[in-house]
Protein backbone atom coordinates (compact mmCIF):
# COMPACT_ATOMS: atom_id res chain seq x y z
CA UNK A 1 0.00 0.00 0.00
CA UNK A 2 3.41 2.59 0.29
CA UNK A 3 3.02 3.15 -3.50
CA UNK A 4 -0.86 4.31 -4.14
CA UNK A 5 -0.22 6.09 -0.77
CA UNK A 6 2.40 7.74 -2.20
CA UNK A 7 0.95 8.99 -5.03
CA UNK A 8 -2.12 9.82 -3.12
CA UNK A 9 0.15 12.21 -0.46
CA UNK A 10 1.78 13.67 -3.99
CA UNK A 11 -1.83 14.51 -5.79
CA UNK A 12 -3.10 15.61 -2.36
CA UNK A 13 -0.72 17.35 -0.91
CA UNK A 14 -1.94 20.90 -0.98
CA UNK A 15 -5.20 20.15 0.06
CA UNK A 16 -4.26 17.50 2.94
CA UNK A 17 -1.93 20.50 4.12
CA UNK A 18 -4.59 22.95 3.74
CA UNK A 19 -7.32 20.98 5.74
CA UNK A 20 -4.76 20.26 9.03
CA UNK A 21 -2.74 23.65 9.49
CA UNK A 22 -3.86 26.49 7.49
CA UNK A 23 -5.46 28.61 10.36
CA UNK A 24 -4.73 31.24 12.84
CA UNK A 25 -0.87 32.63 12.08
CA UNK A 26 -0.27 29.93 9.14
CA UNK A 27 -1.42 31.20 5.53
CA UNK A 28 -1.61 29.94 2.28
CA UNK A 29 2.18 30.31 1.65
CA UNK A 30 3.10 28.30 4.66
CA UNK A 31 0.13 26.04 3.30
CA UNK A 32 2.22 25.75 -0.58
CA UNK A 33 5.69 25.30 1.52
CA UNK A 34 4.93 22.74 3.57
CA UNK A 35 3.36 20.84 0.77
CA UNK A 36 6.21 21.49 -0.99
CA UNK A 37 8.64 19.58 1.30
CA UNK A 38 5.50 17.01 1.54
CA UNK A 39 5.62 15.47 -2.07
CA UNK A 40 9.56 14.96 -1.57
CA UNK A 41 9.39 13.20 1.54
CA UNK A 42 6.24 11.32 0.35
CA UNK A 43 8.17 9.81 -2.77
CA UNK A 44 10.47 7.74 0.07
CA UNK A 45 7.99 6.36 2.11
CA UNK A 46 8.33 3.17 -0.31
CA UNK A 47 12.28 3.42 0.35
CA UNK A 48 11.75 3.39 4.13
CA UNK A 49 9.40 0.62 4.20
CA UNK A 50 11.36 -1.65 1.82
CA UNK A 51 14.33 -0.46 4.35
CA UNK A 52 12.79 -1.72 7.28
CA UNK A 53 12.15 -4.67 5.81
CA UNK A 54 15.90 -5.40 4.23
CA UNK A 55 17.32 -4.94 7.64
CA UNK A 56 14.70 -7.27 9.72
CA UNK A 57 16.20 -9.81 6.59
CA UNK A 58 19.48 -8.76 7.70
CA UNK A 59 18.96 -9.35 11.47
CA UNK A 60 17.30 -12.75 10.89
CA UNK A 61 20.68 -13.96 9.19
CA UNK A 62 22.42 -12.41 13.01
CA UNK A 63 24.26 -9.95 10.76
CA UNK A 64 23.62 -6.58 12.30
CA UNK A 65 27.24 -5.26 11.03
CA UNK A 66 25.63 -4.67 7.26
CA UNK A 67 23.04 -2.55 7.56
CA UNK A 68 25.38 -0.33 10.67
CA UNK A 69 27.79 0.38 7.77
CA UNK A 70 25.29 1.00 4.66
CA UNK A 71 23.59 3.27 7.28
CA UNK A 72 26.69 5.17 8.28
CA UNK A 73 27.78 5.65 4.74
CA UNK A 74 24.10 7.11 3.74
CA UNK A 75 24.71 10.12 6.72
CA UNK A 76 27.67 10.73 4.86
CA UNK A 77 25.94 11.24 1.18
CA UNK A 78 22.97 12.83 3.08
CA UNK A 79 25.07 15.27 4.42
CA UNK A 80 26.92 15.97 1.01
CA UNK A 81 23.56 15.84 -0.84
CA UNK A 82 21.61 18.31 1.77
CA UNK A 83 24.49 20.63 1.12
CA UNK A 84 23.82 20.82 -2.70
CA UNK A 85 20.15 20.42 -2.54
CA UNK A 86 19.69 22.86 -0.02
CA UNK A 87 21.19 25.43 -2.52
CA UNK A 88 18.82 24.78 -5.72
CA UNK A 89 15.80 23.78 -3.90
CA UNK A 90 15.42 25.53 -0.35
CA UNK A 91 14.04 23.40 2.18
CA UNK A 92 12.62 20.67 -0.43
CA UNK A 93 16.06 20.15 -1.23
CA UNK A 94 16.35 18.52 2.11
CA UNK A 95 13.34 16.28 1.66
CA UNK A 96 14.55 15.36 -1.68
CA UNK A 97 18.03 14.30 -0.32
CA UNK A 98 16.76 12.10 2.53
CA UNK A 99 14.41 10.30 0.20
CA UNK A 100 17.45 9.98 -2.30
CA UNK A 101 19.59 7.99 0.52
CA UNK A 102 16.59 5.83 1.34
CA UNK A 103 16.77 4.96 -2.48
CA UNK A 104 20.96 4.75 -2.40
CA UNK A 105 20.59 2.78 0.62
CA UNK A 106 18.18 0.14 -0.36
CA UNK A 107 20.18 -0.18 -3.08
CA UNK A 108 22.63 -1.69 -1.74
CA UNK A 109 21.60 -3.62 0.83
CA UNK A 110 19.51 -5.71 -1.97
CA UNK A 111 22.77 -5.85 -3.87
CA UNK A 112 24.67 -7.63 -0.86
CA UNK A 113 21.60 -9.46 -0.04
CA UNK A 114 21.40 -10.86 -3.70
CA UNK A 115 25.13 -11.74 -3.48
CA UNK A 116 24.36 -13.59 -0.28
CA UNK A 117 21.52 -15.74 -1.25
CA UNK A 118 21.45 -15.87 -4.89
CA UNK A 119 18.11 -14.72 -7.06
CA UNK A 120 15.32 -14.44 -4.32
CA UNK A 121 12.29 -13.87 -7.14
CA UNK A 122 13.65 -10.60 -8.66
CA UNK A 123 11.63 -11.34 -12.02
CA UNK A 124 8.58 -11.57 -10.16
CA UNK A 125 8.84 -8.97 -7.54
CA UNK A 126 9.43 -6.71 -10.50
CA UNK A 127 6.24 -7.80 -12.40
CA UNK A 128 4.54 -7.23 -8.87
CA UNK A 129 5.86 -3.74 -8.41
CA UNK A 130 5.44 -2.82 -12.74
CA UNK A 131 1.21 -3.61 -11.95
CA UNK A 132 1.03 -1.82 -8.51
CA UNK A 133 3.04 1.45 -10.19
CA UNK A 134 0.80 0.95 -13.25
CA UNK A 135 -2.23 1.07 -11.03
CA UNK A 136 -0.97 3.84 -9.01
CA UNK A 137 0.38 5.32 -11.82
CA UNK A 138 -4.10 5.57 -13.68
CA UNK A 139 -5.11 6.15 -9.75
CA UNK A 140 -2.78 9.41 -9.43
CA UNK A 141 -3.75 10.66 -13.25
CA UNK A 142 -7.95 10.17 -12.18
CA UNK A 143 -7.28 12.00 -9.19
CA UNK A 144 -5.00 14.77 -10.31
CA UNK A 145 -8.05 16.12 -12.81
CA UNK A 146 -10.45 15.03 -10.45
CA UNK A 147 -8.96 16.80 -7.84
CA UNK A 148 -8.82 19.79 -10.54
CA UNK A 149 -12.38 19.98 -10.97
CA UNK A 150 -13.62 19.46 -7.08
CA UNK A 151 -11.03 21.94 -5.91
CA UNK A 152 -13.61 24.88 -7.93
CA UNK A 153 -16.07 24.41 -4.81
CA UNK A 154 -13.03 23.64 -2.13
CA UNK A 155 -12.87 27.59 -1.02
CA UNK A 156 -16.63 28.31 0.64
CA UNK A 157 -14.68 27.05 3.95
CA UNK A 158 -13.22 24.43 6.00
CA UNK A 159 -16.00 21.56 6.19
CA UNK A 160 -16.61 21.64 2.62
CA UNK A 161 -13.00 21.05 2.01
CA UNK A 162 -13.19 18.15 4.29
CA UNK A 163 -15.57 16.68 2.54
CA UNK A 164 -14.07 17.17 -0.95
CA UNK A 165 -10.87 16.29 0.20
CA UNK A 166 -12.60 13.07 1.68
CA UNK A 167 -14.35 12.33 -1.81
CA UNK A 168 -11.29 12.54 -3.26
CA UNK A 169 -9.33 10.24 -1.34
CA UNK A 170 -12.63 7.46 -1.22
CA UNK A 171 -12.64 7.94 -5.00
CA UNK A 172 -8.71 7.70 -5.36
CA UNK A 173 -8.68 4.22 -3.30
CA UNK A 174 -12.04 2.98 -5.27
CA UNK A 175 -9.83 3.93 -8.49
CA UNK A 176 -6.35 1.96 -7.36
CA UNK A 177 -8.67 -1.46 -6.15
CA UNK A 178 -10.37 -1.42 -9.19
CA UNK A 179 -7.05 -1.55 -11.59
CA UNK A 180 -5.82 -3.91 -9.45
CA UNK A 181 -8.76 -6.23 -10.19
CA UNK A 182 -8.15 -5.35 -13.89
CA UNK A 183 -4.39 -6.53 -13.48
CA UNK A 184 -5.40 -9.55 -12.06
CA UNK A 185 -2.82 -8.75 -9.11
CA UNK A 186 -1.52 -11.69 -6.94
CA UNK A 187 -2.76 -9.76 -3.58
CA UNK A 188 -6.54 -9.51 -4.44
CA UNK A 189 -6.79 -13.37 -5.15
CA UNK A 190 -4.63 -13.44 -1.80
CA UNK A 191 -7.74 -10.96 0.08
CA UNK A 192 -10.25 -12.86 -2.00
CA UNK A 193 -9.00 -16.09 -0.97
CA UNK A 194 -8.78 -15.27 2.47
CA UNK A 195 -12.40 -14.03 2.46
CA UNK A 196 -13.14 -17.69 0.51
CA UNK A 197 -11.58 -19.18 3.72
CA UNK A 198 -13.00 -16.92 6.12
CA UNK A 199 -16.86 -17.60 4.64
CA UNK A 200 -16.53 -21.55 4.91
CA UNK A 201 -15.23 -21.06 8.65
CA UNK A 202 -18.30 -19.58 9.34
Amino acid sequence: MMIPATAGLVILSYPIIKVLFERYNFGPMDTKKVAYILIFHSLGLIFFGLLMILNRIFYAFKNVKTPLKVASFSIIVNFILDWILIKFMDVGGLALSTTLVALCNVAILIIILRKKIGNFGGRRIFVSYGKILAAAAVMSAVLYFLWRWLENFAYQGLWPLILLLFLAIVAGAGIYIACTILFKMEEVKFVVGLFKKLRKDT
